[in-house]
């Protein structure tokens, strides 16, 4: 098994685009309860923090494998760069707006 892991990975680049993959993911299962958490307790609406969260989701299905598809025919860097200041532009409006 692991000498097919090796194969894999001896390809140019591989490993770079693995590694940026696991990065980038690693946030991504906390969103939900995290905007569940700081919206209910900033709000104090379980409802709205809900909405929010499944919108939060909701966008991610769809808007993911879009940025996947430019991602492959025009590079990681040119792409995920414009996509990663998008969502800390859109994260940071979140908290401008759910604070006091």
């Amino acid at each position: 098994m692991a000498g097919q892991y090796q194969e894999l990975f001896s390809a140019k680049g591989s490993i770079a685009f693995s590694a940026a993959g696991l990065v980038a993911r690693i946030p991504v299962p906390m969103m939900g309860i995290g905007l569940i958490t700081m919206l209910s307790q900033a709000r104090g609406d379980y409802g709205l923090a809900g909405l929010v969260s499944a919108a939060f989701t909701l966008s991610m299905a769809l808007l993911g494998p879009q940025v996947s598809r430019l991602v492959d025919r025009r590079g990681q860097g040119k792409i995920l760069l414009p996509v990663t200041g998008i969502s800390v532009l859109a994260l940071g409006a979140l908290l401008l707006w759910a604070g006091p």
